[in-house]
């Protein structure tokens, strides 16, 4: 029988190989709610929750948006809706669900 001892100041090279894997990732689908712009202007906007850009191009452009980013978008206000004293003062939206 015969023994081996380890020798500490032996080196070994391992080659380690790594084969590709296909990893089969179910992925919940994008909810996508659309959007309709109410302002007459260009506006690109970062969803917070996604990172997705959207480009809204003029007033009544539509977009879908990803749900996660919609509770943003719809708290996007103006000041007021209206000029003048006495006048309606309150919050104007950016967008409406379609």
């Amino acid at each position: 029988m015969e023994s081996r001892a380890y020798d500490a100041g032996r080196s070994e090279r391992v080659k380690v190989t790594r084969k590709s894997v296909k990893k089969t990732v179910k992925k919940a689908p994008i909810k996508t709610v659309r959007v309709r712009l109410l302002k007459n202007i260009r506006l690109n906007k970062i969803g917070a929750a996604t990172g997705i850009r959207y480009s809204f191009e003029f007033a009544g452009s539509e977009v879908d948006i990803d749900e996660r980013d919609l509770p943003e978008l719809l708290a996007k206000t103006t000041g007021t809706t209206c000029c003048g004293e006495g006048q309606n003062m309150s919050p104007s939206p950016y967008f409406e669900l379609v």
